[in-house]
């Protein structure tokens, strides 16, 4: 679906131009990334990027840029579920807050992370259901990855798995959100296209594959801190990224995983590929640059006809695209 009050841009790919309350972090020192989980602490972090979850249920309360200082994740009254699955047949949804029991353990395997687990959620279909998530941290970079698996499944079947989910992404001045759908979309007052026209919030998402050219998202600060939404699946399994608003104002983020190729006989599902969230510090073309340096190391691009010399001169020699709207500027 097409955003409203957008602004086009070039598809960057191609281009060359260079008590019990939510945990707070400390700012790690620089150096290797930083994992603890006890009764009072739930928390990954390196010099670069802070993680925090809360004890109660592993809602992802803090999301932050170490170098900034900037915050990409909020709290909610009613709780920000890091995962919502949707179970068939009985389309029932199950969230991280129907977990009574929530354990985070550090890794101790490298690079570092946390496991994070939910069970006994009282369904008599799938007395065993089991949820586990593992967040890694690069060493150095601003960058997490994310998978999810669920086991215990019994003769359930999944529909949808929202994971993560950023809730209440708290407010920066000049914000941006960039939208690879097509040639690209730029959203210069986000909030307000997600408010709505009656201010009861609308939720925005784009398919890959389908519309989206790339399997991301850049929210930021024009030339500011930003967050960057990315999966790095390489087998092509269908997803929607996914902005919704609500009336109180405030933005939310979610990716919306479509779970295929699944042997019915096999009670259990895991995420086939790993959820890329970070930070970074510039616009759309930075966010761009971090993506390109991840799809130009993959097959399609290692292992295409260009790069085993087998285009013909004549498409070498064509324009990649026509400007057909009058002159350009400049």
């Amino acid at each position: 679906m097409k955003l409203p009050t957008l602004h086009n841009f070039v598809n960057p790919l191609v281009l060359t131009h260079p008590g019990r309350a939510a945990l707070v972090l400390l700012l790690a020192l620089p150096g290797p990334p930083l994992a603890s989980a006890d009764a009072n602490t739930c928390r990954l972090a390196n010099d670069r990027l802070i993680i925090a979850f809360s004890p109660e249920h592993g809602d992802l309360v803090e999301f932050t840029d170490a170098h900034t200082r900037q915050n990409f994740a909020g709290t909610m009254p009613s709780g920000a579920p890091l995962w919502e699955l949707t179970l068939a047949p009985a389309n029932q949804t199950l969230t991280a807050s129907s977990a009574q029991s929530f354990r985070a353990q550090p890794l101790d395997r490298k690079p570092s992370g946390l496991r994070l687990t939910w069970e006994k959620f009282g369904l008599p279909a799938a007395p065993e259901l089991r949820v586990e998530a593992v967040v890694r941290l690069d060493a150095g970079q601003p960058m997490s990855h994310w998978e999810l698996a669920v086991s215990g499944l019994n003769a359930l079947s999944l529909t949808h798995v929202r994971f993560p989910r950023i809730i209440n992404i708290p407010c920066q001045a000049n914000e941006r959100l960039a939208v690879p759908a097509w040639m690209g979309y730029l959203a210069t007052e986000p909030r307000q296209v997600f408010a709505g026209p009656a201010g009861n919030g609308r939720r925005f998402q784009w398919s890959y594959p389908g519309h989206l050219s790339l399997q991301c998202l850049a929210f930021y600060q024009q030339d500011g801190p930003g967050l960057y939404v990315a999966c790095n699946d390489t087998a092509g399994f269908n997803k929607d990224f996914a902005f919704f608003g609500d009336r109180e104002n405030r933005l939310h983020c979610e990716i919306a995983h479509l779970p295929e190729r699944r042997p019915a006989a096999v009670p259990a599902w895991r995420l086939p590929y790993a959820v890329q969230l970070g930070t970074f510090t510039g616009d759309w073309f930075t966010a761009a640059e971090r993506y390109r340096a991840w799809a130009t190391n993959q097959p399609w691009a290692r292992e295409s006809r260009l790069a085993r010399g087998r285009v013909s001169d004549w498409a070498l020699n064509t324009a990649l695209w026509v400007w057909n709207r009058g002159r350009s500027p400049g």
